[in-house]
């Protein structure tokens, strides 16, 4: 009988330890910022109330470090990672010239430790909310893995649906966006190229 406990034993410590060994962390030493060793393609999509199509693509690298926001060169956004989240600012003046100051008053696009369900403040009447964090996203860039789907949605009821999703890739950053307005205009930005960097 005391064999049989302890080789029962034997076999839920070895599960146990297999279970953990794959497990995926979402939130130990995993980034969802953009990455200053890549280089950004995106395509934006555009459908309007007549189902007419708009398309054009973008390119979005790092420029340079300010107060401790990564500059990247599209709407010169700037990029904070913090174990508290990761929040999103912009450079108010020309990224190229000093000093390129940026707002004080940062947005929280992610909220650290991720957790299914868990929601916060973010502009006005807009709050956000982590819907899922183990998805798989395929885009023309190549297929992500435990890729987190954060939604924006406007909290309070204006009697229309209007709500924005955003996904992130670990370790890769933003790699698709979805709008719905009022079901009448849709419109998506999707990765459809990753370029590392390399270094000298």
């Amino acid at each position: 009988m005391g064999r049989i406990i302890k080789l029962v034993f034997s076999i839920i410590v070895i599960f146990t330890s297999i279970l953990i060994f794959n497990r995926y962390d979402a939130n130990a030493k995993t980034s969802y910022m953009l990455s200053k060793n890549n280089i950004y393609t995106y395509e934006f999509k555009f459908t309007d109330e007549d189902s007419q199509e708009f398309n054009s693509t973008f390119t979005d690298k790092y420029i340079k470090k300010v107060n401790g926001y990564l500059v990247f060169s599209h709407n010169y956004d700037a990029y904070k990672e913090t174990k508290n989240g990761l929040f999103h600012s912009f450079c108010t003046d020309a990224p190229e010239a000093p000093p390129c100051s940026v707002e004080t008053k940062p947005l929280k696009e992610i909220s650290y430790p991720i957790k299914v369900g868990k929601t916060w403040g973010y502009i006005d009447t807009y709050k956000k909310k982590i819907i899922a964090t183990n998805l798989t996203v395929k885009t023309k860039a190549g297929t992500f893995k435990h890729v987190i789907k954060v939604r924006l949605y406007q909290s309070a009821n204006l009697g229309y649906e209007d709500w924005y999703d955003e996904y992130y890739a670990p370790n890769v950053g933003l790699v698709r966006t979805e709008n719905i307005f009022e079901q009448e205009s849709h419109w998506m930005k999707d990765l459809i190229k990753l370029k590392k960097i390399k270094k000298h």
